[in-house]
This record gives C-alpha cells, sequence and structure tokens, in this order.
C-alpha cells in the first residue's frame, strides 16, 4: 500500500484557522479515515459546520469531537486551557483521557457543535466587555480621571469584568498590546457568534454593534494587530488614550510577533555574536601564523580583517599556500590552532574566558516561547562547538546547531543555513532570520535568501561594513533585537528597490458556471445578455474581465470575511503603510487564453510586485498577477497599482519598474467618440456584485461608508470596471465576449449603487492579433465626474453589416 493511501492515525487533532479550513482537510483525507477514528477538532469553528462533519465521519463508523480551547498562549505553553466539548455523552467519556495532557479543565458542553458555540459566545462576550470597558474608561479620561485610577476602583467593584481585571490592567494601560490572539481571530469568532444566533432566531443588537466596531477595528489595525489594540481604536474614537504608563517588558516575557511576520527560525552565530570571548579566536589564529615553520607568514590588519567570520581552516589556507606551505603543514597549523583554541577556551586558569552576551538567555527564551526556532551555526569543528555549548549550558536552550564539517563548507557559503533549514523542514528561506557579528555573517544570510539579515556590533567588523554587505539591521548586541511588532515594522529595513521581484505564495482559485452567472448580473448584465446569464445559450462563454475578482474570491464557495483576505505578508523594503489610506489605482487584465466554464482543482493565481515609484503625496506599488491551470498554462495576466496615501520611504522621488501594461493613447479631441454606451446601476448593484467574493463591508454597511468620507454605501470599484467592460463588448463586438484581448482603466471617483454611468469609446488605431485599440472614459452621469480614466482595450470590432 502506498503512503497517499495509508490510513490515518486513529486519533486526528485539527486546530485550523476555520471550519473552511476544517472542510478542505477532512474532505482530502476522508477515504484514509479508518473504522473506530477519533477527530477532535479544536478550532474555533462553525457549529453548524461541526454536524455536518460528525454526519461525514459517522459514515466512516469514526467520530467526531468538537474541543472549543480557552487560556491563551500562557494556558497553551502551561498545559491548563479549559477544553469546552461538544459530542454525545457516552462519547465525552470515551474521548475524555485524550485531552487531559493539554487541558486542566474538561467540559462537556452537550452535543454535538455545543463546544465550539460555547467557544464563540465566549469569545463575543468577552469582545463587547472589553468595548464596552474601553468605551466607560474613554468618558473618564476625557473628564480628567486617570484610567489606571478609575480601573482599580472598577476592578473591586461590580463593573469589573476579566476585560477589565486582564486585559485592560496588563496590556492595555501598559501600552503593550501584547496578549498574543490576534483582532482578526476575534472578529472571526464573533463572526461565528452571531451567525449562530442568526441560525437560531435571537436577535442580538447589542453584540451586532460591538462586532462592527470590532471589524472596523480589524480594518484599520495591521494584519498582525493583537486584539487588546481594540482599546485603543476605541479611545482615538473619543480623541483620547487609556495608556498611563509605557511598558518595554515584564517580569513575564511575552510572546514576539515575529511569528506573525512568519519567521520560523532565527540562526545566530558563535563567537562575538551571542559569544563574548574577548577576541580570543583571532588573537590565537595571529600567534599560530607566527609560529609557523620559520616566520613565513606575512599579513597586514587589513588582509586579517577580511576572515572574520570565515572558515579558519581556509584562513590559514590563504596565508599559509601564499607562504609556500604544503597542506600537511597549513594542517599542522590548523590541528595547533584547535589544541591553542580548546586552552584558551576551556582550561582550569581560564576559567570564565567564554560568555555569553548579556540578555542572550532571555531572547533565546521569547523567541522560543512563541514558536520561533533557535539555531547556532559556526565555523568551529564539533570537538570545540559541542563544548562551548554544554559549558554555557545552552543544551536545553536551542533547537539546533551545525558547524562547517558538517556541510563541508563555511561561511559565506549558504550551506549551514540550509541544512538548518532542512532539519526544520523549511522550504521559503524568507522564513529565517540570520544574526551575525561579521560580513561574511551579513553574505551568508543574503546567499541563504534569508527574509531578515542582522548585524551586530559586538565583533570587528563596523555598522559601514555591515550596511556594505547587506545587512537590513544592524544592532549594538543581539540583546537589542525588538520583538514587538510596531517596533519590527521600523526595524525591517526601508528600500524600494527590494519591493520590486518580490514574489508572494500562490493563491489556489476556482469557479463554476454560477460564479461567472453571479459576477455577469453584478456587473449590469441585462435580459438581452444571454451569451453571459444563460448557461443552455450555445453562446454562453465568460466575461473575459472575471478573474479580477478571483484574488478575493479564492477557491471557496462560502462568504469570507474580507479583512482576512486583504492581510497578507509585509512586502521586503517598504515602510509601514496605514490600511486605510491605501488606494486602488489602477487595474487592467490581458485575456491570454479563453477561460472554462468550470476551472475544475489545481488553477492558482501568482503574484509579484513589478513597480514602485515614490512621490511627495505617498507610494504606488504595481503587482502582477498570472491566472495559470494546473499545468502553469497562464489564461490571463492582471495589473493592479496600489496608491499608499502618505507612506514615505526615502522622502525623494524613485521609481523603478520591471513589467507593466500597455498605456492608453489620449482621447481625441478633435472628433467626436466612436460609440457611447449608457447604463444604469441599480440600488442593490454592490449587494449582488458582492456575491463574486468581495465581501468589503464598506459596499454594504452604510455607516462604514459615512465614517469613510463616501456618505454612505459606494460601488466597488471592479463592478464600474465590469460595467464599462461589458458595455464596451456590446458596443464594439456585438456582444461577443471572446472579443476583448486586454482592458485597462485608472479609478478616478466613486460610484454609488443606482447611478448611471456613460462609456466614451474612440477607436486610436490599430491592436495585435486583428484587433483595434480604443481609448476610453466612463462618466457618472449622477455626480457628473470620470468615474474611469485612462480606458485601454484591445479588442476585435465585429464586422460591419453588409447593405
Amino acid at each position: 500500500m502506498s503512503a497517499q493511501s495509508e490510513p490515518l492515525p486513529s486519533v486526528v487533532y485539527t486546530c485550523l484557522p476555520s471550519s473552511t479550513d476544517v472542510e478542505q482537510v477532512l474532505q482530502t483525507f476522508l477515504d484514509r479515515v479508518k473504522r473506530g477514528t477519533l477527530w477532535f477538532d479544536c478550532t474555533s469553528g462553525d457549529p453548524f459546520k461541526d454536524r455536518e462533519f460528525e454526519a461525514l465521519l459517522r459514515g466512516k463508523e469514526a467520530t467526531f469531537v468538537d474541543v472549543g480551547v480557552s487560556g491563551g498562549p500562557r494556558g497553551a505553553a502551561a498545559g491548563s486551557l479549559t477544553a469546552m466539548v461538544g459530542c454525545p455523552t457516552d462519547v465525552f467519556q470515551k474521548v475524555q483521557p485524550f485531552l487531559e495532557s493539554c487541558a486542566e479543565r474538561i467540559v462537556h458542553c452537550g452535543d454535538t457543535g455545543a463546544g465550539h458555540a460555547v467557544k464563540a459566545v465566549n469569545n463575543i462576550i468577552m469582545g463587547t466587555n472589553l468595548v464596552i470597558a474601553s468605551e466607560g474608561l474613554s468618558i473618564l479620561a476625557k473628564y480628567g480621571v486617570s484610567p489606571a485610577a478609575a480601573l482599580a476602583i472598577i476592578n473591586e467593584s461590580s463593573g469589573r469584568s476579566w476585560a477589565t481585571q486582564d486585559r485592560m490592567q496588563n496590556y492595555i494601560l501598559p501600552g503593550t498590546y501584547d496578549y498574543g490572539f490576534q483582532l482578526s481571530l476575534l472578529e472571526k469568532d464573533m463572526s461565528t457568534a452571531l451567525q449562530l444566533a442568526s441560525g437560531c432566531g435571537n436577535t442580538t443588537p447589542l453584540l451586532t454593534n460591538s462586532f462592527r466596531l470590532v471589524s472596523r477595528a480589524s480594518q484599520t489595525l495591521s494584519a498582525t494587530a493583537d486584539h487588546t489594540r481594540l482599546a485603543e481604536v476605541v479611545a482615538k474614537l473619543q480623541s483620547t488614550t487609556l495608556v498611563t504608563h509605557k511598558q518595554s517588558s515584564d517580569k513575564q516575557p511575552k510572546s514576539p510577533s515575529m511569528r506573525a511576520l512568519g519567521i520560523k527560525l532565527v540562526v545566530f552565530d558563535c563567537a562575538g555574536t551571542i559569544i563574548d570571548e574577548g577576541g580570543l579566536v583571532y588573537n590565537v589564529l595571529k600567534q599560530v601564523m607566527r609560529r609557523a615553520p620559520g616566520g613565513c607568514i606575512t599579513y597586514t590588519e587589513e588582509e586579517f580583517n577580511r576572515w572574520h567570520g570565515g572558515n579558519k581552516i581556509e584562513l590559514l589556507r590563504f596565508f599559509g599556500y601564499r607562504a609556500g606551505m604544503s597542506e600537511e603543514e597549513v594542517q599542522g597549523m590548523y590541528t595547533d590552532f584547535l589544541s591553542s583554541l580548546q586552552t584558551g577556551y576551556f582550561s582550569s586558569e581560564n576559567k570564565g574566558a567564554v560568555t555569553l552576551i548579556p540578555g542572550v538567555i532571555e531572547l533565546f527564551y521569547e523567541l522560543r516561547r512563541a514558536g520561533i526556532k533557535v539555531c547556532l551555526n559556526t565555523g568551529y569543528p564539533h570537538s570545540i562547538a559541542d563544548r562551548l555549548i554544554q559549558v554555557l549550558e545552552l543544551e536545553d536552550k536551542i533547537d539546533g546547531l551545525v558547524v562547517a564539517e558538517d556541510v563541508g563548507m563555511g561561511r559565506p557559503y549558504p550551506y549551514m543555513i540550509q541544512h538548518l533549514a532542512r532539519l526544520h523542514n523549511i522550504v521559503d528561506m524568507r522564513h529565517i532570520v540570520k544574526l551575525g557579528d561579521s560580513v561574511r555573517d551579513i553574505e551568508e544570510g543574503r546567499f541563504s535568501g534569508c527574509g531578515l539579515v542582522v548585524g551586530v556590533l559586538t565583533g570587528a567588523d563596523s555598522a559601514e561594513d555591515h550596511i556594505k554587505a547587506g545587512a537590513d539591521l544592524v544592532l549594538k548586541s543581539v540583546a537589542d533585537l525588538q520583538l514587538k511588532s510596531a517596533t519590527l515594522a521600523l526595524v525591517m529595513a526601508v528600500d524600494l528597490s527590494k519591493v520590486v521581484g518580490f514574489t508572494l505564495p500562490d493563491r489556489p482559485v476556482g469557479w463554476n458556471k454560477r460564479d461567472l452567472l453571479t459576477y455577469a448580473v453584478g456587473v449590469g448584465a441585462k435580459s438581452d445578455d444571454l451569451s453571459l446569464i444563460y448557461e443552455l445559450e450555445k453562446s454562453f462563454a465568460a466575461l473575459p474581465t472575471y478573474p479580477v475578482v478571483l484574488q478575493l474570491k479564492g477557491d471557496g464557495q462560502d462568504v469570507n470575511v474580507f479583512a482576512e483576505r486583504v492581510k497578507g505578508r509585509p512586502i521586503p523594503g517598504m515602510p509601514p503603510v496605514d490600511p486605510n489610506r491605501i488606494v486602488h489605482g489602477t487595474q487592467s487584465i490581458e485575456i491570454l487564453k479563453e477561460l472554462p466554464l468550470v476551472s475544475g482543482p489545481g488553477w492558482k493565481m501568482t503574484t509579484r510586485y513589478t513597480g514602485v515609484s515614490e512621490n511627495k503625496s505617498g507610494i504606488v506599488v504595481t503587482a502582477e498577477n498570472v491566472l495559470v491551470d494546473p499545468n502553469g498554462v497562464p489564461y490571463a495576466k492582471l495589473y493592479s497599482s496600489a496608491f499608499n496615501v502618505g507612506a514615505k520611504a526615502k522622502g525623494d522621488k524613485y521609481t523603478k519598474s520591471i513589467a507593466g501594461p500597455p498605456q492608453a493613447k489620449p482621447i481625441p479631441k478633435d472628433r467626436k467618440p466612436d460609440w457611447v454606451v449608457k447604463d444604469q446601476t441599480t440600488p442593490e448593484q454592490a449587494i449582488v456584485f458582492r456575491l463574486s467574493g468581495d465581501y468589503n463591508p464598506l459596499h454594504i454597511d452604510p455607516k462604514i461608508g459615512v465614517s469613510a468620507g463616501f456618505g454612505g454605501v459606494i460601488l466597488h470599484g471592479l463592478a464600474t470596471f465590469g460595467f464599462a467592460a461589458r458595455g464596451l463588448i456590446k458596443a464594439v463586438a456585438n456582444g461577443d465576449p471572446t472579443a476583448l484581448k486586454l482592458f485597462g482603466v485608472r479609478f478616478t471617483s466613486p460610484v454609488k449603487p443606482g447611478d448611471a454611468l456613460e462609456t466614451s469609446v474612440w477607436e486610436v488605431g490599430p491592436g495585435p492579433h486583428g484587433t483595434v485599440e480604443v481609448a476610453f472614459v466612463t462618466k457618472n452621469l449622477t455626480s457628473g465626474k470620470i468615474a474611469l480614466g485612462g480606458g485601454i482595450a484591445y479588442i476585435r470590432k465585429a464586422p460591419s453589416p453588409k447593405l
């Protein structure tokens, strides 16, 4: 039996971001579930989905148990969580022992789904209590009462809650905001609770308003923001603050946010980086070379310094061979070096010659507490490196050690870091940070493709040397490595040249005929557009602009959480940006092959950044997305630009681009348009378009539209984009969707549902592959403003009717 078909273990635990992820895993492995399997789902999941999962596994004579957990990061680390269990009573007795290793309290909440139901309601109560406490303390702060004094009274009175006693006291008033539970996850759990309420027929006005505020805060803050920053947003809405005393750390280290940035491993150099040995290694090397036969080795300090951090045997070979020494004589020097170094490090008279840099143990503890691996690499042989680990009592404080002799080559070659990546199953080297005190450490990190390369000034090389070698950050000591998200965002080096060429992980995408029909109606297709809205029509085809919605839709068929979809990895080289000040500037699509009506599995969207430009108003970033089938064949190429208003890198003009779409020709001033297409959006247009995957609340919740300065709900920019494309196809190509080969616009002003649109089109020359090139603008007749400018399209023109 192949590994692919082997049965799953008899006990399975899942703990994933959402029930949608659990469903995907369950469907993937369902055929491998064997009779009697126990499946524990510790996701903060959907109670209604739990019942579906239970039925699926019951059909395989297996058991599904939903487990909600509470206790936070510290409870997980200490094994003191509370487990809220949903399953039949007879099943609970059987499964309870399997939870005792990680949970201190195990509570049977009821039948299947009950555990996750209690978890969701617990979290919406917690989130609402946090909103209430924040609003209450904000009132007192504006009145002139110290939040700390007020909190001390409240926590002894009937107004107290876990929000005031724990979150306010320990994370909000000190201003650390580092409990370790992301706001986006709280938003998801609160959404689950409201869906539960709706399914049960409950009305929840207070909880619903609380959720709206949490959702607004989630959109305002960064992708990795802790849920305690909700209080910061509430206070800012009242033009006040609840922070009474900034606290850089407390007695118990907090989990760093490197984990949230995708960092999985930090690799530290040894001597000079985490170990203070007073430069002993280089003193010993110089002594050994002075003892060479006949004193034949000569060198300058500049020559010697170039070897800081390098492989010591290679150093001795370089100077030895230059002096005419044989390999045997060089090996003799190396043996002398190792023996002298062992004496210098470990002899009784030199006891204490090697110590750890202050703060190293605390740093290791914080990283590992956050789930980040800590490893060491060195040019020393194991005979010395292993002894150092033992003497400094690091055996149980690190997750791995590699020396140059393990891989055959030392720094600056990348083999030691690659060895550690394989050891810890890390494929993407951008998830690794490298720290060292020498130029060769920096080069090693760069050649390895590490996501962050940090130099420290506890060795011989200068800050200028580190920067020239490519360090993203230079610190006085490893102990100065900042782990809080705000600080880390600042220390990630700002270098706009790094933006261009950066790629994101591929995103799986998929669609069916219903998706194509929904999109067509969302962009205004009418009853006479049968080729777009009737699946049995012989000419039925996808609107060629459909792929623009796939970045947000992905491959799912359910509603998604917009805040989760738009949160991605930080872009190397970019400064921190305000997510509320990111404007969709341009969008284009080039159709390379006609879309199939149903995708099937295996399709994906690739992403790379192809352009960046800074001006006095902010930074514009251009992204290229390519839609490819399971065989890697490209079907569409999309370019979009995002204007990060107010973002600053160097403050000077800067532009770099490696690819982009064709640019529109000027609108002819001397003649009327060749085609004019009028269209009418409906008041419900945004409601329909959002079903294609863009569930941004801005397009359905009037309060958010008002607070954003739009006066209410606005239509999705990509809906207006689709209206113009559909109208152009109808006018120029007589409704043939296969005629459009390229379509691009610049977004210039918003459209509200119900507004009237007019697209004016000019033929401006021949296009490629038998098309014509047209330029166009789309005007909002209701507001009188241009909604889409800089329009360009390549389209096959319908033949003129014969007389």
